[in-house]
C-alpha cells in the first residue's frame, strides 16, 4: 500500500509601489505587470514579476511576512 502525503505551504509576497516625490508635470504610478499567483512545492522555484510606470519612476519593493525582501533569491 502506498500513501501520498501532500504538504501545502502558503507564502504571501506583496509587491508595493512607492512614489517618493511627485511633480505637477508627472504621471501617477500604475502597474504595467501585476504579479500573478503561483503554486509550487516546498523547495521548488516560483518567479514573480512586477513592473510599474509613472513620473517620477516608481520604485518596486517586495515584502514577505512584513519584512522587506532584499535579494532576488528568497527562501
Amino acid at each position: 500500500m502506498y500513501r501520498l502525503r501532500m504538504v501545502l505551504l502558503v507564502t504571501v509576497i506583496y509587491c508595493h509601489l512607492l512614489l517618493l516625490a511627485g511633480s505637477s508635470t508627472g504621471s501617477k504610478p500604475k502597474f504595467i505587470k501585476i504579479p500573478t499567483d503561483e503554486i509550487g512545492v516546498s523547495g521548488g522555484v516560483a518567479s514573480f514579476v512586477c513592473q510599474a510606470s509613472g513620473d517620477p519612476k516608481p520604485r518596486v519593493t517586495w515584502n514577505k511576512r512584513g519584512k522587506k525582501v532584499n535579494s532576488q533569491r528568497f527562501e
